[in-house]
């Protein structure tokens, strides 16, 4: 079956066969073909026609398990299991889901303010599952020539959207089957590489079998990250931006080294996901740390460890540890951010950014400081270089004093100047 996003306060299911309600059972217990006995259900609509006999759950219930929550983002659960939930079953809830959401609705609590609500729209991600069979595995599911339109879902403050407004497909086949293309059933099935009218290819096979990721136009640009793998082989993470695909290694279940989640599948032994950056600035230059790669960029103080694929993984020694940039830039001051992705487990409290211009060095005068998180994953810290007024001209140089304290680690991913 396809993806499906289930909202745990509107999406119930009726279970007369009290499957999904054993002891302990989640959906993956439940085998074979369900639809004789589950399927999706408007309590409002349906009050005077319910199966005798049936029971009501939260299918939140089905997929978080002793308290633990793998499929959940905020409070929205994107489920898939191609291996036990039939394809007729998935569709009869992602129909129900798209009734009850209405497709004109736009989450914006979340959304940047300087992108317009097609923008906005652009970064909705659809995880179409062409006729063939789930992405998990099973198959034997034909659609015929009318196509499966994916069942999409909006990842930014907790609300969800789907429909066929989505702008993001993320495409999968194999030597046997040339599957649909979510959105045009008129196209009569995908070839390798191949995406709808509108969408560009920005990520291809990504695995042996024919993988590949499409983007509406108005976000062909944005910076990517896929990830795929099995369990308990590990996962490894791909980023991509106007085609150019850079390794990031092994990389934990769900992560996003950088941008945010858009929505990813898993089953017993497989999964996937796909994040793409919140905002698309223009960017004057940018070092992304891969392989082993310094990208000019020199440590102080501090003990390197191995990366495991990506970023640095710095570890310090002395209480003021730093990174000079490399030498002799000729940055526009015009651009005024400059974003460090980093993930925090040193005891400091506070990173620092230095900066000058020719005849000049580092000073605390040129300097903008930020207070860290201390955490286990990477967050965007965003430097507002404007608000220095030494910040004019031609900049030729950059330090980065990513901690203010020894011990512990830190882990750099990359650091970016933007407009």
């Amino acid at each position: 079956g396809p993806q499906v996003q289930v909202l745990g306060d509107v999406s119930t299911v009726s279970d007369p066969a009290g499957c999904l309600l054993a002891d302990g059972a989640t959906m993956a217990d439940c085998t074979g073909r369900m639809d004789p006995h589950v399927r999706a259900v408007n309590r409002a609509v349906e009050a005077g026609a319910r199966p005798a006999g049936a029971r009501y759950v939260d299918v939140n219930r089905l997929v978080c398990v002793r308290g633990r929550c793998p499929f959940v983002v905020d409070r929205v659960v994107t489920f898939h299991d191609g291996q036990h939930v039939s394809r007729t079953w998935a569709l009869r809830v992602g129909d129900e889901l798209g009734r009850m959401l209405r497709l004109d609705r736009l989450p914006s609590s979340d959304a940047d303010p300087a992108m317009t609500s097609a923008e906005r729209l652009a970064g909705k991600a659809e995880f179409g599952v062409p006729s063939g069979g789930g992405l998990g595995g099973a198959g034997g599911y034909p659609d015929g020539a009318t196509g499966l339109r994916g069942v999409s879902a909006e990842i930014l403050d907790g609300c969800g959207v789907t429909g066929p407004a989505a702008q993001l497909a993320v495409v999968r086949a194999d030597a046997a089957t040339r599957w649909q293309l979510p959105g045009d059933a008129s196209l009569g099935g995908a070839g390798w590489d191949t995406c709808d009218p509108g969408y560009a290819v920005v990520l291809r096979d990504f695995q042996s079998n024919g993988f590949w990721l499409c983007a509406a136009d108005a976000y062909a640009d944005a910076r990517w990250f896929v990830a795929n793998g099995t369990a308990p082989g590990g996962y490894r993470g791909v980023s991509v931006q106007l085609g150019n695909e850079s390794d990031w290694g092994p990389t934990a279940l769900g992560e996003c080294p950088f941008g945010r989640l858009l929505g990813m599948y898993v089953n017993d032994d497989d999964a996937a996901w796909v994040c793409v950056e919140p905002r698309r600035k223009p960017t004057a230059m940018g070092w992304s740390f891969v392989g082993t790669e310094m990208e000019g960029w020199n440590p102080k103080g501090v003990t390197m460890r191995d990366n495991g694929g990506y970023g640095l993984v710095l570890e310090p020694t002395e209480g003021d540890p730093w990174l000079d940039g490399p030498t002799n830039l000729a940055l526009d001051a015009s651009y005024t951010q400059i974003e460090v992705s980093m993930m925090n487990e040193t005891p400091g409290t506070e990173a620092q950014l230095f900066f000058w211009r020719a005849g000049e060095g580092p000073a605390e005068e040129r300097s903008v400081r930020l207070p860290l998180t201390t955490d286990t994953a990477n967050r965007p810290y965003y430097f507002d270089m404007g608000s220095n007024a030494g910040w004019t001209g031609t900049i030729r140089g950059l330090r980065l004093d990513f901690t203010n304290a020894a011990g512990g680690r830190a882990r750099i991913n990359f650091i970016r100047v933007n407009e």
